[in-house]
């Protein structure tokens, strides 16, 4: 489909800059390539603790970082009123000039999509995480009930009387922008299924990747590096010391972000262990061996296996969500919540013959994945959804 339309595209959403996640820095990345042929303007909150949200973005792009609200110091009320004050933004900017499409995510996307509607503009939902859905369902360990609508959800019940009618409010809002939304967009077939169960569509699958790494350094008997933008129990938490200790006296990598200073001092009384601050993935797998996934969560995409992969580096990921999608199925490990398991997917990976075939099938998986195009893909859904409307 060729695009011969330049279209006003609006991205609105409660972070962009710093780019915390893979969420910002996929929406960073398709706006940029995007700016090459459309008008592209972007509203998001200023993080006030880093100051960073004045970061510079491309030439091309018009962005604007909103003051946040103070906070209230309640979590669900916290996101109902920076996603209002978003939605203001948004109200403001459609006001001074219109868009022929809104682009949105998050916790921020139900007042943007209806302060979008109120001008007649169509929107598109990414869903990089299950927050539409439910923040809490598809967590390690979660006792969610989803037919619930978190109305006897345990952790909807734990809530202060003010809080859990936040959250109610939030689910309404969620499911009410998840079938108002012009067009869905999952990074993983996962999330596509996680949504038409949810709310009965599904969404367009793009990756939420545009580019893979240039080829690193990998070498056999090289560290082993565990990563996460945050660690937390869904990203594996518990199960760092564990695969530590049974990996030993292998050299073990792990990024520190997320890790509370018990956890740091357990990990680094162990002599095979190097606790290190998080820096770009192509400085961290540098020399590396081996990326572990231990994900106890289905991971909607899982950015950090394929960059690695992409890069030359073998990924053992967990055998949950979106991994399952691109990592090859003899990295995958079933038995995801147990050390012993991922003690012995390193050894299997000792032989120099198959860790070689791990390393050169990598980068061939990856590519295959980009070469649908994910940004032309997303752009045409734009024109498909603008001109739907006309």
């Amino acid at each position: 489909m060729s695009i011969t339309r330049r279209l006003n595209i609006l991205f609105a959403a409660e972070r962009l800059l710093p780019a915390a996640g893979g969420a910002e820095r996929f929406s960073l990345e398709v706006l940029t390539l995007l700016a090459v042929r459309h008008g592209i303007r972007a509203r998001w909150l200023r993080d006030l603790a880093t100051g960073a949200g004045s970061q510079k973005l491309p030439d091309e792009v018009e962005g604007v970082a909103v003051t946040p609200p103070p906070s209230a110091d309640a979590y669900w009320l916290d996101k109902r009123i920076r996603g209002e004050r978003v939605a203001t933004a948004v109200d403001d900017a459609l006001h001074r000039r219109r868009a022929d499409v809104v682009l949105t995510q998050l916790h921020a996307a139900p007042a943007v999509i209806a302060a979008s509607q109120r001008f007649g503009v169509p929107t598109v939902l990414l869903l990089p995480s299950y927050e539409s859905f439910c923040k809490y369902a598809f967590d390690a360990g979660s006792e969610c009930r989803p037919s619930s609508r978190c109305r006897s959800c345990p952790r909807a019940l734990a809530l202060g009387a003010p809080e859990r009618a936040e959250l109610w409010r939030a689910r309404e809002a969620h499911e009410a922008a998840l079938c108002s939304a012009t067009a869905l967009v999952a990074p993983s077939e996962a999330v596509a299924d996680a949504s038409q169960r949810w709310c009965g569509r599904r969404p367009v699958v793009v990756p939420s990747v545009t580019a893979g790494l240039r080829p690193a350094r990998a070498s056999l008997r090289g560290h082993l590096l565990l990563a996460a933008a945050q660690w937390n129990r869904n990203k594996g938490l518990d199960l760092l010391g564990p695969i530590a200790r049974r990996v030993a006296p292998r050299r073990v990598v792990i990024t520190t972000a997320g890790l509370s200073p018990g956890h740091r001092r357990c990990l680094t009384s162990l002599s095979n262990v190097i606790v290190r601050a998080n820096a770009p993935l192509p400085d961290l797998i540098e020399g590396a061996a081996v990326v572990l996934m231990p994900s106890q969560m289905p991971e909607t995409f899982g950015r950090i296996a394929f960059e690695a992969l992409s890069a030359g580096v073998p990924v053992l990921a967990s055998a949950l969500g979106g991994l399952k999608e691109f990592v090859p199925p003899d990295l995958l490990v079933e038995e995801h919540a147990n050390p012993v398991a991922w003690a012995e997917a390193v050894t299997s990976l000792d032989h120099p013959g198959r860790w070689e075939r791990a390393r050169r099938r990598g980068p061939v998986v990856t590519a295959s994945v980009l070469a649908d195009r994910p940004v032309e893909t997303i752009e045409r859904l734009f024109s498909r959804t603008v001109a739907a409307v006309v």
